[in-house]
């Protein structure tokens, strides 16, 4: 099944993407350091170029794979204001 989105000019079709988020971490030799980082597999190809360090270069690697180009905006919410007001 297939939905066209006439105002921005795209169709998307319902499919399966196998998406595989691998951690991983490496000590060196002599054990003074150590590296980390995020890898993103789509139906066992890797799509990030480098190591992914933020939610949004994530989603980014997974949408450019897909052919699409997106903006990410994230926003932080200040919690400790939720919890102040649940105080009162």
């Amino acid at each position: 099944m297939c939905y066209r989105f006439a105002n921005v000019g795209y169709t998307i079709c319902q499919i399966m993407i196998k998406i595989e988020i691998k951690e991983w971490s490496r000590t060196c030799g002599d054990g003074c350091c150590d590296t980390y980082g995020t890898d993103v597999f789509m139906d066992g190809v890797q799509v990030n170029e480098s190591d992914v360090s933020e939610k949004e270069e994530l989603l980014i690697a997974v949408l450019k794979h897909l052919g699409i180009e997106a903006e990410i905006v994230i926003e932080y919410e200040d919690m400790d204001a939720y919890i102040e007001q649940d105080g009162e």
